[in-house]
């Protein structure tokens, strides 16, 4: 019955679980990068990025799989 405890940090992570970075060497080390190659350079995931690019569908293959309705008629 007590086979399956497991400290708190071994625990399987669920998809709400929050992982905050509190190294102070990755910390650290991430404040250095921006220091040497500028401000920016590396940043945290969570973060975000801003998208200076957009799809473009000139080239987008017909939906022939995911409407019934766009499927070519062989006679």
């Amino acid at each position: 019955m007590l086979d399956d405890l497991l400290p708190l940090e071994d625990r399987p992570r669920t998809l709400f679980d929050s992982i905050k970075p509190t190294s102070p060497a990755l910390m650290s080390a991430l404040d250095d990068v921006n220091g040497r190659f500028g401000k920016k350079t590396m940043v945290l995931a969570s973060e975000g990025m801003a998208r200076s690019w957009q799809l473009r569908a000139d080239h987008r293959s017909p939906r022939y799989t995911t409407r019934l309705t766009d499927l070519p008629v062989v006679r």
